[in-house]
């Protein structure tokens, strides 16, 4: 029974800090999962390799689109040609 609260004790402590690693590095426009699962392994490596990266600028606008243009109705396409 000690056996499984330790199991369960350290997948819990790993996901704790998975999704800390996850989440500094969605702050800073990486993906989230790729970082969890890095996090999740070997989380003081992926903790410390997160914060010496630099931003991520390039995702910034891509992220930020899912985000806005999630509640919206994808753009309808006209069928055929306009008469006017």
């Amino acid at each position: 029974m000690e056996d499984l609260e330790w199991w369960l004790d350290t997948t819990m402590f790993a996901i704790i800090f998975g999704m800390i690693t996850g989440i500094r590095a969605r702050q800073k426009g990486y993906r989230f999962g790729r970082w969890f699962v890095y996090g999740f392994l070997i989380w003081p490596v992926a903790l410390i390799h997160i914060s010496l990266r630099e931003e991520n600028l390039s995702n910034y606008r891509s992220n930020l689109g899912d985000v806005v243009d999630r509640g919206r109705p994808p753009p309808t396409r006209r069928q055929g040609p306009v008469s006017s």
